[in-house]
């Protein structure tokens, strides 16, 4: 007899990642695959997942496409057929631990933290090589901005 929780876990990298506690499960209309999803634990404000990495492909997913800021979704549901899983996390991911077997995420609602401007800065490490001085000024809809770093 089955007595702890199970889970699905969903996470929005560039293709949709769906993770189950239970083994290859279906719902939704999806496919839900098993054997990858480690420890689960979710709280009021976040908590983390881990994800099973003994082949380094979580690992190379996570440092690839990044997990700050991208959407995780969390289902509990009992026993080893989801009959109707129970929404126990929306949020998104934050902090990232990589391990010789493991991954863990820390997840965090969305909040006045995490929803605050801005959370990316225009800046060469991002990519942008081609930057206005510091100081120039920008008319834009009736407003004057100074750039400033």
């Amino acid at each position: 007899m089955i007595t702890t929780p199970a889970y699905f876990v969903q996470i929005n990298f560039s293709t949709v990642l769906r993770l189950s506690s239970r083994g290859d499960q279906s719902w939704d209309g999806y496919a839900w695959t098993g054997g990858r999803l480690g420890i689960v634990q979710i709280g009021n404000n976040g908590g983390q997942i881990e994800l099973i990495n003994t082949d380094l492909v979580a690992g190379a997913l996570a440092l690839n496409e990044g997990v700050t800021d991208r959407a995780v979704t969390v289902w509990a549901f009992d026993g080893d057929n989801p009959a109707s899983p129970v929404l126990i996390f929306s949020g998104v991911g934050d902090r990232l631990d990589i391990g010789a077997d493991k991954v863990r995420i820390a997840l965090v609602t969305e909040n006045s933290r995490t929803l605050s401007s801005p959370r990316r800065f225009v800046n060469s490490t991002a990519g942008f090589n081609h930057l206005l001085p510091a100081g120039t000024s920008i008319a834009w809809a009736g407003q004057n901005y100074l750039l400033e770093r």
